[in-house]
């Protein structure tokens, strides 16, 4: 009888380990990972410090800017200076410019921070690296 009781407490103690250890690797890596992610308030326009590798405004992310001025202030895109182009990496897919009716993806994207003049106006554009997203933000 005593030899099942100690068994017992034996197999208890194992149990109470195992399960200890599991707790302390999960809560471990939860830490691990809430102190890599980046907190940013909604509706902050925070810039991740990184930049893309490409330092040279691809072609395609240049008529596609130049056409989103032109299509928005009703002008020709020929009429268009771009003044200066930097390789930007934006903290969410929303380029950092989301607001309170937009969910935007927690995740880093490179792109682009474009600004663009008539001659009399300017205007700053973000984009995603290829382009596809073109946002105004200023």
């Amino acid at each position: 009888m005593m030899q099942v009781q100690d068994s017992l407490v034996d197999l208890m103690n194992k149990r109470w380990v195992y399960g200890f250890l599991c707790v302390f690797l999960l809560l471990a890596l939860g830490l691990s990972s809430c102190a890599a992610s980046v907190e940013q308030s909604p509706g902050s326009t925070a810039e991740v410090q990184s930049e893309p590798a490409q330092t040279e405004l691809p072609e395609e992310v240049r008529e596609t800017v130049l056409g989103a001025i032109a299509a928005d202030q009703s002008l020709s895109p020929a009429s268009l200076t771009i003044q200066d182009a930097r390789p930007k990496s934006w903290p969410d897919a929303c380029l950092g410019l989301d607001n309170a009716d937009q969910v935007c993806a927690q995740m880093i994207t490179p792109g682009w921070e474009v600004t663009v003049t008539d001659g009399q106006d300017v205007w700053t554009y973000r984009t995603d690296e290829t382009g596809e997203q073109v946002r105004l933000a200023s």
